[in-house]
């Protein structure tokens, strides 16, 4: 092991299976482990009350290999198991694998290099999907591959972890090696209730409290078999209040980590809320043999509930930085009444912006203040989109619903992007133009989130285009049914 050695012979690293009902994939599970390359290890296989053979296969190699613990216990759920054998184990890094899954033979090797006996650190790898009709997919972690601690661990990992588009960090308590301690530290802010996102519940603390964690990207030792028949995978009638659940379990966590608010962690599991509430309204979509007119109502019932209603009223007590899903979804984002605004008054555009203006012409457009009560502001991020953000913008621009103005976040093209947005932007005082250097697509819908004067928002990607009439009918939709969020489908078109 890179910069640290074990001088005690004892086993480094304990390899933790849970097993439930995995009879036909165990095999190949153990046998991916006891071929590793690293020796060192105990392999833990705790049998959650299977009903098929698992346990006798456990058993089996068990009497086999001196490495190998089994315990065998009653049915008591995921997390349970895992809790289970982490107590149990006494190495000092744990590593995490699905009894349905495999890894490669060098997955310990490779991982290990990168530990430097530090108390509290955790290396991440990727994975491989590995689908029953043979297809692979490589799935990565977004941040870049290095070491990252201090300051560069807290402002580029830990105030990224939840609420983006794409993690930073593969969530998975699966892919790691895990110092024993920052998951035994954290077993009390689990809910063993949660089913479904489980695994945040442990990683997103234990991530918060590591003081080292190592990115490999391009690391695909990990093989994920993807089952038709898993729960992911299917309908889920009380998907609703595990979100709720997780949600809280997460909000637990960000107070306690997080007391002064530097890290951001409440924005963050605020965030992380909506993406999974758009696994909701999908989970419900699955719903086989329910009328069109019963779907249209269950959705609009989660819409209506009154955890999202909090949730979103929580949001509108300040201006907040999130990430947004692109796309036709329209949210009522600030709330109309002036109490809840800036020095209890409406908002006012700056007109000024790009536009070249002088300092008492500014000051002029400043002291038009306006009502924003109908006001919606599309956000367009754009990055080396010269061929289409011209047809973006316009779309924009020629919806039916006048009040209307548009952020283009240019997110440092290298073409002629800019140029392009301020000509019409010279044009039409409804349009501003805001320029960054690369930071990708979930900073650039920020940056226009935060600079946002209308009362909604929506999203336009910049080789996407708007129908005449979308804002129009979303903010009838809104108005008809005091929801806080309106969506509609959306129609591909070939290129060319």
């Amino acid at each position: 092991m890179r910069g640290f050695s074990d001088k005690t012979n004892n086993p480094m690293i304990a390899v933790i299976v849970p097993v439930y009902n995995v009879e036909k994939y165990l095999p190949q599970c153990i046998e991916s482990i006891l071929n590793q390359t690293r020796r060192d290890f105990t392999l833990y296989l705790i049998d959650d009350g299977s009903s098929d053979g698992s346990g006798e296969v456990c058993d089996r190699y068990a009497a086999e290999d001196e490495r190998i613990r089994v315990v065998h216990k009653e049915n008591e759920g995921l997390m349970r198991t895992w809790m289970r054998a982490a107590e149990l184990s006494k190495e000092p890094y744990l590593c995490f694998l699905d009894g349905d899954d495999w890894v490669d033979a060098k997955l310990l090797e490779n991982l290990s290099e990168h530990l430097t006996g530090s108390a509290k650190e955790i290396v991440c790898s990727g994975y491989v999907i590995e689908h029953e009709s043979g297809s692979r997919e490589n799935k990565d972690n977004e941040a870049p591959e290095g070491e990252y601690t201090g300051e560069k661990l807290e402002s580029e990992i830990k105030k990224r972890l939840l609420g983006n588009e794409r993690r930073t960090l593969i969530m998975s308590r699966c892919m790691k090696l895990i110092s024993r301690s920052l998951i035994l530290d954290n077993l009390r802010l689990l809910k063993p209730e949660v089913r479904m996102g489980e695994d945040v519940n442990i990683t997103f603390p234990a991530m918060l409290d590591a003081e080292r964690i190592v990115v490999l990207r391009g690391a695909f030792w990990y093989h994920y078999r993807f089952l038709d028949s898993s729960m992911v995978h299917k309908y889920d009638a009380g998907m609703h209040e595990n979100i709720k659940l997780l949600t809280n379990a997460l909000l637990k966590v960000s107070d306690e980590k997080d007391r002064d608010g530097s890290l951001g962690l409440k924005d963050q599991v605020e965030g992380e809320f909506f993406y999974l509430m758009l696994l909701v309204m999908k989970n419900e979509i699955r719903r086989r043999g329910v009328s069109l007119s019963e779907l249209s109502g269950n959705l609009r019932k989660i819409c209506e509930s009154d955890h999202l209603k909090e949730r979103m009223h929580a949001l509108r007590k300040k201006p907040r930085t999130c990430t947004c899903s692109a796309g036709a979804p329209l949210f009522r984002w600030r709330h109309p009444e002036p109490s809840d605004r800036p020095c209890g008054q409406e908002r006012v555009p700056d007109k000024g912006r790009e536009q070249g203006l002088s300092t008492k012409q500014k000051a002029a457009a400043a002291a038009e203040v306006i009502d924003m009560a109908e006001l919606v502001t599309v956000i367009i991020p754009a990055y080396n989109s010269e061929k289409t953000i011209q047809d973006a913008i316009l779309s924009a621009l020629s919806q039916t619903w006048e009040d209307i103005e548009v952020i283009v976040v240019d997110d440092g093209s290298t073409d002629d992007t800019l140029t392009l947005c301020r000509a019409i932007a010279a044009e039409n005082e409804k349009v501003r133009i805001i320029h960054s250097k690369e930071e990708g697509v979930s900073a650039a819908r920020n940056r226009g989130i935060t600079a946002a004067n209308g009362e909604f928002i929506t999203f336009l990607d910049a080789d996407d285009a708007l129908e005449p009439d979308m804002v129009a009918v979303l903010m009838d939709i809104l108005a008809n049914t005091g929801a806080d969020i309106a969506g509609c489908g959306f129609a591909s078109v070939q290129a060319g």
